[in-house]
């Protein structure tokens, strides 16, 4: 064999090479910027009424005796269990900010579980469990942080598509102060079980059995990885 067949032959082995690793890489998702709004304009309400939850004016309490430590959440609570509120939230959010924001506010940091959170041991939820009565801590009762960021969803572009994520660049606004932001969205099914059970909250009525196949155009479809208050 020649050096210019061997050339050749080499060429060809890179050109098959190349046409393999291309074939063998996970395609990117597929998303226009109109369908991800749409998606957001689901997805960004109900992350709003969450944050309200956790960080906000919190859930609807009785009224107390004074001095009471515990204030047992009112009839018309929408989440009146610790599950109902953590399917909630893992509906909407992704598995780690899920987990975050539900081990801070319901279930506490006492172990070594706040090192990987980067949150002090000893930290009290907002919210327990107490005698099987779901309640606010009245220490906690008042807004912990300043809620109600709004964004401008009618021009939101998608930014970065990935195979399993993508990333949205849209314009916020808070207390009069401009801010670009960009969030990062994970498709359901790259989440845990529990994400992926309940993303019927997201797409049909709680009390709906109807199982949908879901598309990159349904709110159901993501999560959202960034914190949006």
């Amino acid at each position: 064999m020649n050096k210019f067949s061997v050339k050749i032959s080499l060429v060809l082995a890179v050109i098959l090479l190349l046409t393999s690793l291309f074939a063998c890489s996970p395609a990117v998702i597929e998303v226009t910027d109109e369908e991800i709004r749409g998606v957001l304009r689901e997805l960004l309400p109900m992350a709003e009424e969450l944050n309200e939850i956790y960080y906000g004016e919190g859930l609807p309490t009785r009224e107390g005796v004074e001095g009471a430590v515990y204030l047992e959440l009112s009839p018309d609570a929408k989440y009146k269990t610790p599950e109902q509120l953590k399917a909630a939230t893992f509906a909407v959010f992704s598995d780690d900010l899920a987990s975050q924001m539900y081990t801070v506010g319901v279930q506490g940091i006492y172990d070594d579980e706040g090192e990987k959170l980067g949150i002090d041991r000893g930290l009290d939820s907002r919210y327990t469990n107490m005698l099987g009565v779901f309640c606010m801590r009245a220490s906690k009762k008042d807004p912990i942080y300043d809620i109600g960021r709004n964004y401008d969803i009618d021009n939101a572009t998608v930014t970065h598509r990935g195979s399993k994520y993508i990333e949205v660049t849209i314009m916020s606004e808070k207390d009069g102060e401009q801010l670009e932001i960009t969030l990062t969205l994970l498709p359901a099914e790259t989440q845990t079980l529990l994400s992926s059970q309940e993303t019927d909250i997201v797409t049909a009525p709680s009390d709906s059995e109807e199982k949908v196949a879901l598309t990159v155009a349904d709110a159901g479809y993501w999560r959202i990885d960034t914190p949006t208050y």
